[in-house]
């Protein structure tokens, strides 16, 4: 999906596709390649700094990314992107983008790139990863302004931010748990309903 929205636009948020945008000219250099070289340099800085259970996810999540890019390109091989409107580009990319990373980072895991980067400050300065991820990102925007114009640096920081949200969002409501009392006399029947065709979590205190 990413594919039909990013291809060929510079509204990337990580080292690994802000390269791949840089060098995406060069018929000989497929983005897939891009992907899979430059996430090796990253997982050692993920086992030293995270461990080795973030390593050992992040490298199956960013090996797995960068095929399934590598089998699209030659299957779908779409040259442009899906519309030629560099909002919708952007909105629809963020979030299915943010979406997919906010179940990564909640099984521990990430794609590589940046991500690591966040992961690390959300390990060592207990911020939220999707605003750990807008810092690491930032300085990557920075460059994308400067090595493209101003307008689509603009466009990237607006994704960034857009990003976050969606992250950080999608994980408050993957971590989002409720609590429910019943008072009642047939405690025992109701416990056994639960158990046997809700199968839920529950606690029983007798008064």
């Amino acid at each position: 999906m990413l594919t039909l929205f990013y291809n060929n636009l510079t509204l990337s948020k990580s080292v690994t596709l802000v390269t791949v945008n840089i060098v995406n000219d060069i018929p000989i250099i497929t983005i897939g390649i891009i992907v899979f070289i430059s996430n090796l340099v990253l997982f050692i800085i993920a086992f030293i700094a995270v461990g080795k259970d973030f390593e050992r996810y992040t490298i199956y999540s960013s090996f797995f990314l960068a095929i399934l890019i590598y089998i699209l390109e030659v299957i779908v091989q779409v040259e442009t992107p899906l519309v030629d409107d560099l909002m919708i580009n952007l909105i629809f990319g963020i979030l299915i983008q943010g979406i997919g990373m906010a179940i990564i980072f909640y099984q521990n895991s990430s794609t590589g790139g940046t991500d690591i980067v966040a992961k690390i400050i959300n390990k060592y300065f207990n911020l939220e990863i999707g605003k750990a991820l807008l810092l690491a990102d930032f300085m990557i925007v920075f460059l994308v302004g400067i090595s493209f114009d101003k307008t689509l640096g603009l466009y990237a920081l607006l994704g960034i931010i857009f990003n976050f949200y969606v992250i950080d969002n999608f994980i408050k409501g993957l971590k989002k748990k409720s609590n429910i009392f019943i008072i009642s006399e047939r405690s025992f029947e109701i416990n056994d309903f639960i158990y046997k065709y809700i199968r839920v979590r529950f606690n029983n205190f007798l008064c």
